[in-house]
């Protein structure tokens, strides 16, 4: 099994669990914060699903409608993935909001902390794994995921919280609200940017100039290789794909020039996994000399 898709079903078992347990705890314990962190817990299920779905879309080979794969699907799961994000971070800063004006004082069970305590320890840990996952992968969906396991132990943090005092200070219960507030801009920020970044790729933006020069410089590398021109990049899901001109010796056959491009790419694609496809155009030395000039006349 894909070791993407092995992290994101193993949260989805951990969000039933942690789900059932907020749920009667809260019930039974007069927690409304946990009834709430309950119900959060089996949305993230929602994520989960969609998490899935985009890396087992992304990873469905070319056919004759989709020449270059589906990894854009993965793209678009990115993109909700980070909408979500911004939507829960409205919704947790409009609760908080609400907390705060109403001046209502709850007072909860003691063992209700404890079961918030467990959420905030399951939710580090799936961060922590998933995230690790992701960026071995270079998966925005996964890392989304991953800080949205985050999201999701700051808000228990944030039931811990108000749940202490809930029990022993039940005057300072606005304290939790306002720290909620902020944990909320900040989720906020990182939906925006994973939004953004997802956005960007599918709009078929080339990766950084940093980048492209260091692959500009792996080529020249190559052996045979007189000058590298026309040099493009796009993103495919998490995945990069390189077109290229290469000049070689004009006197060379046909055969050596062919062998120099699959160099090329057998190089690059060795050199970064997260290059999918490389395509070389091979062209006589000074070729694009001969195009420049062919300009001004």
């Amino acid at each position: 099994m894909d070791k993407r898709i092995k992290v994101t079903v193993t949260g989805s078992i951990l969000n039933i669990f942690l789900s059932a347990i907020k749920l009667t705890a809260g019930f039974l314990g007069n927690s409304y914060g946990l009834i709430a962190d309950g119900i959060h817990s089996l949305s993230d299920l929602v994520t989960d699903i969609l998490v899935v779905f985009g890396i087992l879309i992304g990873k469905k080979p070319p056919d004759e409608g989709h020449h270059y794969g589906h990894k854009k699907l993965e793209n678009i799961a990115e993109v909700l993935m980070g909408l979500i994000l911004i939507i829960l971070s409205i919704k947790l800063s409009v609760s908080s909001f609400k907390i705060l004006l109403s001046g209502k004082v709850y007072t909860p069970a003691f063992y209700t902390i404890f079961i918030a305590i467990i959420s905030v320890i399951i939710k580090e840990y799936l961060y922590r794994v998933t995230n690790k996952i992701a960026k071995e992968c270079n998966s925005d969906v996964l890392l989304g995921n991953a800080w949205h396991h985050r999201s999701d132990a700051l808000t228990s943090v944030i039931i811990v919280f108000s749940l202490g005092i809930g029990i022993y200070f039940p005057k300072f219960y606005f304290i939790d609200a306002i720290i909620s507030i902020m944990i909320s801009i900040i989720i906020m920020y990182l939906g925006i940017k994973i939004t953004m970044r997802s956005l960007n790729k599918l709009s078929d933006a080339a990766p950084p100039e940093g980048y492209r020069n260091n692959v500009e410089q792996e080529i020249e590398l190559i052996e045979g290789v007189g000058n590298v021109h026309g040099l493009r990049m796009r993103f495919l899901g998490s995945q990069i794909y390189i077109e290229c001109h290469v000049e070689v010796d004009p006197d060379i056959s046909v055969s050596l020039g062919h062998d120099i491009a699959t160099e090329i790419k057998d190089h690059l694609m060795v050199w970064d996994k997260n290059i999918v496809e490389v395509m070389v155009h091979i062209e006589p030395l000074g070729d694009h000399l001969k195009i420049h000039n062919s300009d001004f006349k």
